[in-house]
């Protein structure tokens, strides 16, 4: 049997497929890293030598006392690769530092403790491939993911089709994901298409009105503003403060800590946090242009919030968005202007944007030629309507735009890469930007879609929280579906691809 890496969701038919591969003599985990739901499960199906628990190599990683590395596949240090795959990894630990106190040493000291974990246990049992429910969401992951694919190990990864359950197999090569075309029938498939249907008629309706926001931006503000996200939040601050009479010899183990290396208790480090993101807001505001009216063409870009994976790592080459926003700048002439929107995410206390945004940044943003910071107040379908060009990584607003017409610059992946009015900032940047022509034909990007499910799509989903979203599909049909699907496409992968 072919040996593999599996990076497993907390859904629990990514371990029944895992179970399947096995039972059928296909495939069976060299290394198991999956969310911790799974733990007990794994360890009794596949052996405790074979399954890792994400949270020891996310949190604990410096807890790895007896790896014994032996220098085996260090050419890794040595490489190209080395370099920006810790910049990225060390930039994805900001999720884990709520007060900001980790220092980079620790960052580097902890990235370093899992390379070398890795290093030595594929150094003496390669595996044949990678089976990623969904692209890395953390530091842990994606140094595994990157060494990997350092080693030209074929990697299989599912990415989600956002308003509904269904999944695009990639394979990732060259640093680039490119869709596994595999053609399967379902009558659940025929739902899920007419689904979708519904959802680009009721999103072209709601911009064509200037309709408020996107729905699920909608549903974020409200729980950030609802008494039962508050009192969550209580609870949650009191366990903390007396958690050390739960467990005294923590209290007095004098160990060092590298999320918390001064030892401050859980109130001081929850109003931290909130001074953390009231310092944000207040920057942002210093810096913005209540009243935007441009006479100039311009370039609207919608900051992505930060920190989230749609982000980094998915933004590849333009994870960092000041990167992007000076190539813009650079590419375009002089006067047109580049329009930036703060995304309605990042202020929300429901979320943690004060450890993914500086409050220096947007004095940063304002420091490049005719660049303009806008009100968060400021419509963003008006923003979408009166621009030239809409640029994103990844964010929704450019499916939004590309519905109404608008021509889109994508320089991420996107579940709506490849629609008309969607260019890639490849093939964008070596052509006349001027003579681009738009389609106003809905149908024509309804159809599209339609093609993109028959020749690659696949009944599924990524996730437990991405179940709550879908739960008006998921009949017994729906899961009949999903379990031949998943099967069949990593079969699929195994022959074409996995030698």
């Amino acid at each position: 049997m072919k040996k593999y890496v599996m990076f497993c969701s907390s859904a629990p038919h990514w371990l029944e497929l895992a179970k399947d591969l096995k039972e059928n003599k296909i495939a069976e985990p060299e290394l198991w890293l999956s969310d911790d739901i799974h733990f007990k499960e794994a360890c009794s199906f596949f052996g405790r030598d074979k399954v890792k628990m994400l949270s020891e190599l996310r949190y604990q990683a410096p807890s790895h006392q007896e790896i014994y590395y032996d220098g085996s596949l260090n050419n890794f240090f040595l490489s190209e690769e080395y370099i920006s795959v810790k910049d990225i990894c060390i930039k994805m630990m900001d999720r884990l530092d709520e007060i900001g106190m980790m220092s980079r040493l620790d960052k580097e000291t902890w990235f370093h403790f899992v390379c070398i974990w890795t290093l030595k246990r594929f150094s003496k049992n390669q595996p044949h491939f990678v089976v990623m429910s969904e692209p890395p969401h953390n530091h842990a992951q994606y140094l595994v993911f990157s060494l990997c694919n350092y080693l030209k190990i074929p990697i299989l990864s599912f990415s989600g089709l956002l308003p509904i359950p269904t999944l695009f197999p990639y394979i990732f090569s060259k640093g680039k994901y490119n869709k596994l075309r595999i053609s399967q029938h379902s009558s659940s498939k025929s739902k899920l298409t007419n689904a979708l249907n519904i959802y680009i008629d009721d999103t072209y309706a709601r911009i064509d009105k200037n309709n408020g926001v996107a729905p699920h931006l909608e549903e974020l503000s409200e729980k950030s503003k609802s008494i039962k996200f508050w009192a969550v939040n209580k609870i949650k601050l009191f366990k903390d403060t007396f958690r050390f009479l739960k467990y005294p010899k923590k209290m007095f183990a004098n160990k060092y800590e590298s999320f918390n290396p001064f030892g401050f208790n859980a109130v001081f480090r929850y109003y931290f946090s909130l001074k953390k993101s009231s310092i944000l807001f207040r920057e942002f505001k210093s810096q913005i242009y209540e009243d935007f009216k441009s006479n100039n063409p311009y370039i609207f870009f919608p900051l992505h919030y930060e920190p989230e994976r749609t982000t980094l790592p998915d933004g590849g080459e333009f994870q960092d968005q000041f990167k992007l926003i000076c190539t813009l700048r650079d590419f375009f002439p002089s006067n047109y202007n580049i329009v930036v929107k703060e995304h309605p995410s990042q202020f929300l206390s429901a979320r943690i944007g004060s450890q993914g945004r500086s409050p220096l940044f947007y004095s940063l943003l304002n420091n490049v030629n005719n660049l303009i910071i806008v009100s968060n107040d400021s419509n963003t379908q008006d923003l979408i309507k009166n621009a030239q060009f809409v640029a994103t990584i990844s964010g929704t607003v450019g499916f939004e735009a590309a519905l109404i017409g608008k021509k889109v610059i994508l320089f991420g992946e996107a579940w709506f890469k490849g629609m008309p009015n969607v260019e890639t900032w490849e093939r964008f940047k070596n052509k006349n930007f001027k003579s681009i022509k738009k389609s106003n034909n809905i149908n024509n990007i309804k159809s599209f879609f339609e093609h993109e499910i028959i020749k690659s799509g696949i009944v599924g989903f990524q996730n437990l929280s991405s179940k709550k979203r879908f739960s008006k599909f998921l009949d017994n049909e729906y899961y009949k579906d999903q379990k031949s699907d998943l099967f069949n496409a990593v079969k699929q992968f195994i022959i074409n691809y996995v030698r």
